[in-house]
This record gives structure tokens, sequence and C-alpha cells, in this order.
């Protein structure tokens, strides 16, 4: 079976490295695995790593190059429209193809669990029939608490197991269950077919101490307004407004209430570092479900492991 390395793990743990690092060693080129770094000019807020962009040959239309090992699935979309799991898992498995075709290893990086999921499980994952007026309703319910809870408390009745496959503090991927609950009268976990995996994955989590994870998203709250973050939510609040999913995400959806005076830029900075905080919880979470995962502190750790697994007949 064609073999793949996953390098997964909670935000700021150092999986971009980790992926450049493997990348130079064994000859591999990355693949992002992040819901937020798929969308265009949104690179500061989702922490892409600095690199430069270029035109690629066949399957899509960017690259993003960073020390010379191009990243794909970066800045692929823009902001304003919906960029589906089933929509990455398509375009990650071309690019996965494309990748081994050229002799060479697709080293998968993020730290969006579903996105492993649907890839590592090969989900086929069911279409739900979108009602627009109750989509939209249900959007502007999710803003409330008591709205997000009778959200979650119903698809949750309906399908008790999306509590184990679906990112639960994701609107967009509850209401779409919800949806797909609906319209076909199916637990939305019920309709996900497991097929034949297509690839023999290596997955690789990062392990960093709690005290040392805090300080770093401190810093890459500090890193990011230093780089220009916003400059860069005014110019997508100019193009796009606060309103669209991608803008409602964390660190955006601070960034434009500071901007539009709710919020003071020191209780901005200070609630964007807890929501990264509680992200981070909610990754590891979901990846320590994962048995299959071989969890490491130190990136000699990894080249080990990726060293026996390649070698493996």
């Amino acid at each position: 079976m064609k073999k793949i390395v996953c390098i997964v793990g909670p935000t700021a743990s150092g999986k971009t490295a980790l992926g450049i690092a493997l990348a130079k060693k064994f000859n591999g080129e990355v693949v992002s695995a992040d819901s937020r770094m798929v969308y265009k000019g949104m690179e500061i807020g989702t922490a892409v790593p600095q690199g430069t962009f270029r035109q690629a040959q066949g399957i899509l239309g960017s690259v993003l190059d960073v020390e010379g090992i191009p990243h794909y699935l970066v800045g692929i979309v823009e902001p304003n429209v919906v960029f589906t799991v089933v929509d990455w898992r398509e375009q990650a498995i071309a690019v996965i193809e494309d990748i081994l075709r050229r002799g060479k290893l697709p080293i998968i990086v993020g730290g969006t669990g579903l996105y492993f999921s649907v890839l590592l499980n090969n989900f086929e994952i069911p279409e739900g029939v979108a009602d627009a007026k109750q989509r939209a309703l249900l959007e502007v319910q999710w803003k409330t608490s008591e709205g997000k809870q009778r959200i979650l408390k119903e698809l949750l009745t309906l399908d008790p197991q999306a509590k184990d496959l679906v990112d639960l503090n994701n609107s967009r991927r509850v209401i779409r269950a919800l949806e797909v609950c609906n319209a076909t009268g199916k637990p939305f976990t019920a309709q996900l077919k497991r097929k034949v995996p297509l690839f023999e994955a290596l997955q690789i989590g990062l392990n960093v101490q709690k005290e040392e994870l805090d300080k770093r998203l401190m810093d890459r709250t500090e890193e990011q307004l230093t780089l220009g973050l916003l400059e860069e939510v005014k110019r997508l609040k100019e193009q796009y407004g606060c309103n669209i999913p991608s803008m409602r995400g964390f660190v955006y959806k601070e960034m434009c209430e500071f901007l539009e005076g709710e919020l003071t830029l020191e209780k901005a900075r200070e609630i964007i570092t807890l929501r990264n905080r509680q992200y981070a919880k909610r990754q590891m979470t979901w990846f320590r479900r994962d048995n299959r995962i071989h969890w490491i502190t130190a990136s000699t750790e990894a080249e080990s492991l990726a060293r026996n697994f390649l070698a493996e007949q």
C-alpha cells in the first residue's frame, strides 16, 4: 500500500517545523490539513508559515514554498467560499497521488482532526439537502450560548455518535450534520461509509507540556500583531465584512470586534490567547482517541519512526 506520513498535534506545537525537517530528510512534500489555512489572504491570523507562493503545474493553482519544501492546500480559496471537508478530502487525495507519482513522500501536516479522520479512514461523507433560510437561522442562533446549546442538543439527540466524529465547536460542521439528519431521517454518523484505506499511514503526534504550549500561544499572538494582523483584518473586513464564516473564527472575530469598538486591543489579545488554548485542548482531546498515533517529544524520535516505517516492506 502507498505510504504517507502524518504529523498531528495542537496549534503551536511545532508541526510545521517537523514537517519541513522530515521532508528534507526523506525527499518529501507537505500537504496541509488545516481548515483555516485554505483561505487566501488570511496568512497571519491562521499562522501560515512564511514562504513564497508560486503557480503550480497540474493539480492546483498555487503552492507555498517554505525553505524549499512545497506546501499544498494553503491559500487555495477565497475567504467567502464555503470549503467543506469533502472538498479538502478530494483535493488532498489528488495532491497525495501526484506527489507519489513523482517518487516523493507525502507528509500531511495539520491540526484539523476531522480531515485526518476522513482521509485515513477513507470515509465517504453524506451530502445533506441545505435549506438556505434554515441554515441562516441556525447560524444566527449559534452566535448565542443558548442557541448553540439548543443546536448541539438537537444534533446529539438525533445522532449520539456525533460527539466522536463531528467537531462540536465548529458551527458549519454541526449545522451540516444536523441538516443531513433532518434531510435523510437517519443519523449523520451512521451514513459515514468507511471504505478500504487508500494509504498506509504513519501518524506522529507532537506532545508539548501545557506550560510550554501556553507560552508559545501567548508568543504567537504577539508575533501575529507584530507581523501586521491588524492590517490583514482591516483589509479582509473592507472586502468581505466580518460575518462570513471564515471571519467568525477566533483571531479574526476578536480583531473585528476591536475594529468595531467592542473590545480594547488588550482585551482582544487576551481573548485570542484564551481561545487558542481552548482550541489546543480540543485538538488533543480529538487526537488522543486515536491509538494509532505515535506521540513524541523530540524530532529525533520522529526521524527514527519515519525511517523504520519507510523501510518496512
